[in-house]
């Protein structure tokens, strides 16, 4: 197969990653990973192992792309201070909200600018 051929069929499964994890409008563990492209060596290493497998077994590649977009994650973090907390913040935190622990959906990290996070 041509270099040419090669780059196409990345590009095509980088797309069909890119638009059903990070476009699909679901939470997904690599959404983050995926809307950049050229800074994060993960997903450019998911597509070169699919073009590979691509080669070898056409079709393959598809349905695992497809597979790892249906894979979403988790809807919830659980933040659980009982061992960290200063019993003067264990203290606030009981009388406010009556729990050492904070249950936050996946929105709570959106304001997160750092391109290297969750490193």
């Amino acid at each position: 197969m041509s270099n040419a051929r090669a780059l196409e069929l990345w590009e095509q499964l980088f797309e069909q990653g890119r638009n059903g994890i990070a476009e699909s409008g679901e939470w997904h563990w690599f959404a983050y990973h995926f809307t950049r492209k050229a800074g994060h060596v993960m997903p450019c290493s998911i597509v070169d192992a699919c073009v590979d497998c691509e080669l070898a077994s056409p079709g393959l590649s598809t349905q695992f792309m497809n597979d790892l977009a249906s894979v979403c994650g988790r809807e919830t973090y659980l933040f659980d201070f009982t061992d960290h907390a200063s019993p003067a913040l264990a203290a606030k935190l009981l009388g406010k909200r009556g729990s050492l622990q904070l249950e936050v959906g996946p929105e709570f990290f959106d304001g997160v600018v750092d391109d290297d996070f969750p490193h």
